[in-house]
């Protein structure tokens, strides 16, 4: 495995501004991890249920804290499935919305 990516995990911290509800996010930390496609089976069964995937990222399971949303290559990217391998962690997530001219 090639841990050249630099994966950064965000925290969430949502708020209500008059009834609407806004995201605000920190960065916690920078990871090096390893980016996959994400399997066929998988990406269906997601679509199916109304969800499109966009790809699996793999950790240090030591350094992922169950933070809900990363950023990679300036996009930002919902984490949909952390899955638990022994000293890994595979990230399966879907592409985050962002709003018009929002700074990352």
């Amino acid at each position: 495995m090639y841990w050249t990516e630099q994966i950064t995990l965000l925290r969430d911290t949502p708020k209500k501004v008059q009834g609407v509800l806004e995201h605000h996010y920190t960065q916690v930390r920078t990871v090096y991890g390893e980016r996959r496609s994400v399997k066929w089976a998988e990406f269906f069964a997601a679509e199916a249920a109304g969800t499109t995937l966009t790809a699996v990222f793999v950790l240090h399971a030591d350094e992922y804290s169950g933070e809900r949303v990363i950023e990679w290559n300036g996009n930002r990217y919902s984490v949909q499935r952390a899955y638990e391998t022994g000293s890994t962690v595979e990230l399966t997530v879907s592409d985050l919305a962002q709003p018009k001219g929002e700074a990352l």
